[in-house]
């Protein structure tokens, strides 16, 4: 909008709160991250699936369907 009521949407800080890896510090300074072509970062919602899957549905791949 050309009258400058538009509000900036993207808060950079929310989303870098949301990757646990970025609360690290390196050297003092805050981790800085731009390597993603083979090893993006996870975010926590990411994580927390993962695990839930692993602790509680995890099973080798077509060997059927059980209920645990």
């Amino acid at each position: 909008m050309a009258d400058g009521s538009l509000v900036n949407l993207f808060d950079p800080y929310a989303v870098r709160a949301q990757f646990p890896i970025m609360s690290r510090t390196v050297n003092g300074q805050p981790l800085v991250y731009l390597d993603n072509a083979a090893s993006a970062q996870k975010p926590r919602a990411v994580i927390d699936a993962l695990v839930a899957t692993m602790e509680g549905g995890y099973a080798n791949v077509h060997r059927g369907l059980h209920t645990l």
